[in-house]
């Protein structure tokens, strides 16, 4: 035998002899749904963790920046915050009444007067008759002579206007039918009750057929704070020509933004 044949066969295996090629890999099961979830939960909380981080960084330089400028615009200072401090309706209603006014010391003359007509769909009623608004007057032509209507627009008692404030509270029983009562007999039929709501509910203390016929004759309007009211405010403010009322009508504006 050659040499290389000896070597051949010193590598010869046997077909029964076994061969060693190491440790099984180990073959990993897949990983329990729990697992999974607890991974996932932990990702989650992360990546929320990383945002309001993030948001709370923005927040701070917000706040700082505010504050820097606060000191030129005093972003939230509101005159209403302090001169209508609880829900005073009473005064709300002062304060509409002197805007009507032509003679009011809001210094534009018959402007707003003739924009809140405009909103209600009145503005011929307005013309060079002399003008007079009032506040809580008594219904003294119906036997109730002891009710009060908010604010009396009256133009030379040939027509008249009424407002009825109900920016929260409910009425009386048969309030709305007794005020609509008492300006038919002073203004002989020409006139209109504007029924100013907080949010546009129509009055209550008088049926809905009976609501829908005074409609119908134009003897009854529902307006709301957030629609009509804001809309007239919003106008007024942009023809207004006094820095100092402008700012009045802006504070009012954010005023009934922010409460109704």
């Amino acid at each position: 035998m050659t040499k290389d044949n000896e070597k051949l066969e010193s590598i010869i295996i046997d077909d029964d002899e076994n061969v060693d090629i190491g440790p099984t890999p180990e073959v990993r099961s897949p990983m329990p749904e729990e697992k999974e979830g607890e991974i996932f939960k932990k990702n989650m909380y992360d990546k929320l963790n990383n945002f309001f981080s993030d948001l709370q960084f923005r927040l701070n330089i917000f706040q700082i920046n505010k504050k820097n400028m606060d000191l030129y615009l005093a972003s939230d200072f509101n005159v209403f915050d302090y001169i209508i401090p609880a829900r005073d309706e009473y005064r709300l209603s002062f304060i509409i009444k002197e805007l009507l006014d032509p003679e009011g010391k809001h210094g534009q003359g018959a402007f707003f007067l003739k924009e809140f007509l405009r909103i209600i769909d009145k503005s011929e009623v307005y013309n060079s008759q002399i003008c007079k608004i009032r506040l809580e007057e008594a219904t003294s032509y119906i036997d109730r002579f002891q009710r009060r209507i908010d604010i009396i627009i009256d133009f030379d008692q040939q027509y008249g206007i009424g407002i009825e404030n109900k920016p929260w509270a409910g009425e009386q029983r048969e309030q709305i039918k007794d005020y609509i009562e008492n300006l038919r007999k002073k203004y002989n039929d020409s006139f209109i009750l504007v029924y100013l709501s907080g949010g546009g509910d129509a009055p209550q203390s008088i049926d809905e057929k009976q609501r829908k016929i005074f409609e119908q004759q134009g003897r009854l309007k529902v307006i709301s704070y957030p629609d009509k009211l804001k809309n007239w405010l919003e106008s007024c403010y942009k023809e207004t020509k006094a820095e100092k009322i402008r700012w009045f009508l802006k504070d009012f504006i954010e005023y009934v933004e922010n409460n109704f």
